[in-house]
């Protein structure tokens, strides 16, 4: 007989956007293989991830790809038979589950490895694992999750809800630098909570050429051709990576790094209110190729500076994606603690993007280089005004990792 007291708490926060090498099928022996082959699915999972939460979210979204991945990769590692196997396919998931720590930590340490010289940006990603204190997880798991997510793992009194609570929630805001303080809610955990495994993801980045404050001006914003809103437009002309086509436009600004460009804030812009539910409808399939597609030109910028935070509730949305047992008590995560008595309670995910003339802020508590180069100083720029909605990543062009992605598309829902 199952027991239905006893919880998986699943948490998790992040924000920003990339995209990933095509692989899928491919045979994967090297590292670097690997690791193309997680942020392809990682990828995969993104875009139908967008898909599922749009049509609930009308107005303006971000979240994080990466965060939410991360996270319910350590469920999938303690998750067994059926249970295992819907975790699997809704994360997209075709690395053996033998390779998933090892690349896991690889593609960890490749994100993280040039975020170090003040001159650059700065990328934080973290994860902890709070247990109940009445609760045995077996070694083998605490130890993958320690040395592959090298996360922390922590004792924890879920009878006493409101601190346990106010616990996590300090984690978070600590590893955010305070942009996410308040992930958990009243009654998201209680005291039949077992378990909590949380990410954060904090991204600060300056671009390597910043807006002038001086040139942002009021300018109309249409969230739908009928309606117009006032925004503050940035606005710059320089070179940028840059593809187009009918349906779009789509430009890529670098932020700086002491070692090159590595990091790009990339706009999908479409030609008009029309074309936006064609272009989601084709992100899984073609983003990667848009993305590689991308090329140097001479571009005039305008774009509304926005600050943008979502919160999302992914129970439903991850059941309709197909993860249904896990939510229910006939899960299988005897992977943690060597018992049938555990499922998924929760899964909650908050995302900040910050934008402004010098860069972007992003967090939450989840390679093919672009290259730009200048076009003939004759040429005429081609205007890029995103005055109607669009779609925004934050990538890593060395991996094409998503970290962040949303959607802008109403003025009057930001902060």
């Amino acid at each position: 007989m199952l027991n239905p007291s006893r919880h998986l708490f699943q948490k998790t926060t992040a924000f920003l956007l990339c995209f990933c090498l095509p692989c899928m099928g491919a045979e994967v022996d090297s590292p670097a293989d690997n690791i193309a082959q997680m942020v392809h699915d990682h990828t995969h999972f993104a875009t139908l991830l967008y898909q599922a939460v749009a049509p609930s979210e009308p107005s303006n979204l971000v979240f994080s790809p990466y965060s939410i991945s991360t996270c319910l990769s350590m469920v999938f590692l303690g998750a067994r038979s059926t249970t295992a196997d819907e975790i699997q396919t809704t994360l997209r998931l075709n690395l053996d589950r033998e390779q998933i720590p090892s690349t896991t930590l690889a593609l960890m340490q490749q994100l993280e490895s040039k975020t170090k010289d003040a001159t650059g940006y700065q990328l934080k990603l973290a994860n902890a694992v709070w247990v109940d204190q009445q609760t045995y997880i077996l070694s083998d798991y605490s130890h993958t999750l320690e040395s592959a997510f090298r996360a922390k793992i922590d004792r924890i009194n879920f009878q006493q809800a409101s601190a346990a609570t106010e616990t996590i929630n300090r984690w978070v805001s600590d590893q955010t630098s305070a942009k996410i303080t308040d992930l958990l809610h009243q009654g998201d955990i209680d005291e039949n909570t077992r378990l909590v495994l949380t990410n954060a993801v904090y991204f600060q980045g300056s671009f390597i050429s910043p807006f002038d404050e001086k040139k942002t001006k009021k300018n109309p914003f249409y969230p739908t051709p009928d309606t117009s809103s006032t925004v503050p437009m940035m606005q710059q002309t320089g070179s940028f990576a840059y593809l187009e086509n009918d349906l779009f436009q789509m430009a890529g600004l670098p932020f700086k790094s002491k070692n090159g460009a590595r990091m790009s804030l990339v706009f999908l812009l479409p030609r008009s209110t029309d074309n936006l539910l064609q272009i989601e409808n084709d992100l899984s399939d073609s983003f990667q190729e848009w993305l590689t597609a991308m090329k140097g030109e001479r571009l005039v910028l305008q774009i509304p500076k926005f600050t943008v935070k979502k919160r999302l509730d992914l129970n439903q949305i991850l059941q309709n994606m197909g993860m249904k047992i896990p939510f229910t008590t006939q899960a299988n995560f005897s992977g943690i603690d060597g018992k049938l008595d555990l499922y998924l309670s929760k899964v909650v995910h908050e995302a900040l993007f910050a934008l402004d003339e010098a860069g972007v802020v992003a967090a939450a508590a989840t390679a093919a280089a672009i290259g730009v180069t200048s076009a003939p100083p004759t040429a005429a720029p081609i205007p890029f005004i995103a005055d109607h909605p669009f779609l925004y990543f934050i990538v890593d062009m060395a991996s094409n990792e998503i970290l962040f992605m949303g959607k802008f598309q109403e003025p009057k829902d930001v902060l």
